[in-house]
C-alpha cells in the first residue's frame, strides 16, 4: 500500500469509518479477501484491517483489491490465538512485515497444528457416532487454515445441530466429546514474534476474557494497543478500557470481528458495526513510521 495513499484518505475523510477486526475466506470468514475489501466499500467504509487467525494468506490479494479503491484505507494484519492458565487470549497484529521469514515459519508451524487438529476433532465425532460423507471429509480436507468454525458450519449444515452456538457448546467447547486442544502460543510469545516482524500487538477484545484481573495482569506485556470498541463491549466497558489505554499510554482500537454477510445465514456481527477515531489510525500509522 503507497504510503501517500494513506496520508491522503486520512487528511480527506474527517469521519471515516474504519473496521480494524475482519476475516476472511483465508481462514474462518466467508467471503475472499477481494470481496471483503469491496463488500466493505459497498457498506460505506472507509477503511477495512484483515486480521485473519492465525494467517497472512489473504493479505495480499487485499491489498491488491484495496490499492484499486480511492482514498480506502487498508491495514494488514493478523489475529493470534493464544492462551494463558486455559484461558483463551487473542492477540491482534498490525502492520506485520509480511517478509519476516521467522515470523511466516512460526505462522506455518501454527496452520499445520491447525489442520492436524481438526483431524483429531473429527476423529473424536466419528467415535461418539456422528457420520461423515467422503465429500465432506474432502471439503474439510481443502482448507488450508482450519479452526472450530469450519467444523461448527459442517455440523450445523449436517443437521447435527440447529445453529454454530450449539454445535461449540455440545461438541466443540472446552471439556465436549469433540473437543482437542489446540497448539499452544503463549500472550508473550505472540508479542514478541509481532513486534519482531515490525508489527504492533493489540489486546483483542478484553471483554471476552471475563476477568478484570486477566486484563490488568496482561497489561505488564508489551502491549501497544487495546480494542476498546467490540460489539459485545458495554458503555461501561469502553469507558473501562478506554482508561487503561490511557494509563498505559496505548492506541485505542475496535472492530466488529466480522466473518460473514447477513445473508449467508450465519449469525453474525455486522461489517462497521464497530469503528475506531481517527486519531487511533493517525497514532498507528506514526507507530509504524507511515507518516513523516
Amino acid at each position: 500500500m503507497k504510503e501517500g495513499l494513506i496520508y491522503i484518505s486520512l487528511e480527506l475523510d474527517l469521519n471515516p469509518k474504519i473496521d480494524l477486526h475482519t476475516h476472511s475466506n483465508a481462514s474462518d470468514g466467508i467471503l475472499s479477501p477481494r470481496s471483503l475489501v469491496q463488500y466493505a466499500v459497498e457498506h460505506g467504509l472507509s477503511g477495512i484491517a484483515l486480521t485473519d487467525h492465525d494467517t497472512l494468506a489473504g493479505i495480499s490479494e487485499a491489498e491488491c483489491e484495496a490499492s484499486k479503491i480511492n482514498n480506502f484505507i487498508f491495514v494488514p494484519g493478523i489475529e493470534l490465538s493464544t492462551e494463558y492458565n486455559n484461558i483463551e487470549i487473542h492477540i491482534l497484529g498490525y502492520h506485520i512485515n509480511l517478509n519476516d521469514e521467522i515470523f511466516r515459519k512460526k505462522i506455518s508451524i501454527i496452520s499445520d497444528a491447525r489442520t492436524s487438529r481438526l483431524n483429531q476433532m473429527v476423529s473424536k465425532l466419528q467415535n461418539i457416532g456422528i457420520e461423515f460423507n467422503s465429500d465432506t471429509l474432502n471439503n474439510l480436507e481443502k482448507i488450508k487454515n482450519p479452526g472450530r468454525l469450519h467444523l461448527a458450519r459442517v455440523l450445523k449444515n449436517m443437521k447435527v445441530v440447529s445453529t454454530i452456538d450449539e454445535a461449540f457448546q455440545k461438541y466443540l467447547s472446552r471439556g465436549s466429546p469433540g473437543y482437542f486442544p489446540r497448539f499452544k502460543l503463549t500472550p508473550n510469545e505472540a508479542i514478541h514474534l509481532i513486534r519482531m516482524a515490525n508489527g504492533i500487538p493489540v489486546l483483542a477484545h478484553p471483554g471476552l476474557i471475563k476477568s478484570d484481573e486477566l486484563v490488568s495482569y496482561l497489561m505488564k506485556y508489551p502491549f501497544e494497543g487495546i480494542e476498546v470498541y467490540y460489539p459485545s463491549h458495554s458503555k461501561a466497558d469502553i469507558q473501562k478500557y478506554t482508561s487503561i489505554a490511557q494509563k498505559h499510554d496505548l492506541l485505542i482500537t475496535g472492530g466488529s470481528d466480522f466473518h460473514a454477510p447477513p445473508e449467508s445465514g450465519i449469525r453474525n456481527n455486522s461489517i462497521g458495526y464497530c469503528s475506531v477515531p481517527i486519531s487511533s489510525i493517525s497514532k498507528m500509522i506514526k507507530k509504524n513510521n507511515r507518516l513523516p
